[in-house]
């Protein structure tokens, strides 16, 4: 039967051999007909929620039989699992932001804007790359007099760059 660790967030299960480090050994958990101080013990020290791990589950003989502890989290000292709770204190999930010196956003470059105007009577020769943001026709603009034929309808263009 699949053996799998109840402690804290351990993954060690007996189906994934390749996880397991060199001499890892599943050590069934206390009962509590048997010792119940041990069993709250070790419940205590699992760091599992109440839901999860608890004295009803582990009184009930078919879901008990199925609950083990690798040998991972023993000490040779203790006979007890060493506590979930202090070691995932002692390791934070993320380090805490870095603090650094308030200063002024970086201010943005200026566009530059090119308007440059043309008569109805010439050709506008415009590549793929030429950036086009708007095109006006404006009619009846005042030209200055000059010797040529106005038809008093100019193109504007404005290129931004």
């Amino acid at each position: 039967m699949v053996k799998r660790c109840c402690y804290g967030t351990c993954n060690s299960d007996t189906r994934y051999p390749e996880r397991l480090i060199d001499g890892t050994t599943f050590i069934p958990f206390p009962k509590p007909g048997t010792s119940l101080e041990k069993c709250k013990r070790w419940i205590r020290l699992c760091g599992r929620p109440h839901e999860q791990l608890n004295l009803e589950i582990l009184s009930d003989r078919p879901k008990a039989k199925h609950v083990y502890v690798c040998s991972k989290h023993f000490d040779k000292e203790n006979p007890d699992p060493r506590p979930a709770t202090s070691y995932e204190t002692l390791t934070p999930v993320r380090p805490p932001p870095k603090i650094r010196p308030l200063s002024e956003p970086p201010r943005k470059k200026a566009r530059t804007v090119l308007t440059q105007s043309f008569s109805s009577n010439e050709m506008i020769h415009v590549s793929p790359q030429t950036p086009i943001v708007t095109e006006t026709v404006r009619s009846e603009i005042p030209e200055p007099p000059t010797n040529e034929k106005s038809t008093g309808k100019e193109l504007f263009l404005t290129l931004v760059l």
